[in-house]
Order: structure tokens, then C-alpha cells, then sequence
């Protein structure tokens, strides 16, 4: 599915909230473990990354997108945070 189906399905304004606050949290994790670098390193255990991606995807629980969609909208915000 891809980004453009899912604000067809949900209309603009659903899609909007959603991707605000995904990008929000997206960013709070980054900035919580950039905090945590030491000497410009950063070490993460596999747990500690699987929590940061499970938290960023609990984001869009409230919202009624299928998996899919919800893929698709966490890849837009990787695309909007991204360089």
C-alpha cells in the first residue's frame, strides 16, 4: 500500500494527525538516544531497538489503519525526518 491509497481511504485530516504525531515520536526516540551516545557512539541492544520500533508503531493504535497502512505512513515520516 502506499501513501497516497491511505490519505484516499482516511481523507487528508486523519492522515495529518497521524503523521504529525508519528513524526513526533520518531523523533523523540532519536533524540532520547543521541542523548545516550557516548563520544559520538551509540550501542543498542537488539531489545532496545526492537522497544523503539514497537513504541514508534503503538503510535497509530488509536487511528484505524491496517498494517499495511501503517507501514506506508511510517515510511512517509522516515521520508519527512530523513535527509
Amino acid at each position: 500500500m502506499d501513501f497516497t491509497a491511505v490519505v484516499r481511504r482516511h481523507g487528508e485530516e486523519t492522515t495529518r494527525i497521524a503523521l504529525t504525531r508519528l513524526v513526533s515520536r520518531i523523533r523523540g526516540v532519536i533524540s532520547v538516544r543521541t542523548a545516550a551516545a557516548v563520544d559520538g557512539v551509540l550501542v543498542m541492544t537488539r531489545d532496545q531497538l526492537e522497544a523503539d520500533a514497537v513504541h514508534v508503531a503503538c503510535t497509530l493504535d488509536e487511528f484505524p489503519f491496517s498494517a499495511d497502512e501503517k507501514c506506508a505512513l511510517i515510511e512517509k515520516a522516515w521520508e519527512i525526518i530523513g535527509p
